[in-house]
């Protein structure tokens, strides 16, 4: 099994049931790396792991 991130991007086109072209692919597997990485960036704040973002709403009982 593969760690690459960018190695991903042709499986799950290809489960979507998808075929760009060579051009295409290596341009989504590019763009896929780096939201992957961006996503495990925004991880890897240990005070932030368990916190609930600011956009949830509660309305005062």
């Amino acid at each position: 099994m593969s760690t690459d991130p960018s190695a991903a991007a042709p499986v799950l086109l290809a489960l979507a049931g998808l075929a760009p072209s060579e051009q295409e692919t290596a341009r989504i597997s590019e763009a896929f790396a780096a939201q992957y990485q961006a996503m495990q960036e925004l991880y890897a704040v240990a005070d932030a792991r368990y916190e609930e973002p600011a956009l949830i709403f509660r309305a005062r009982p």
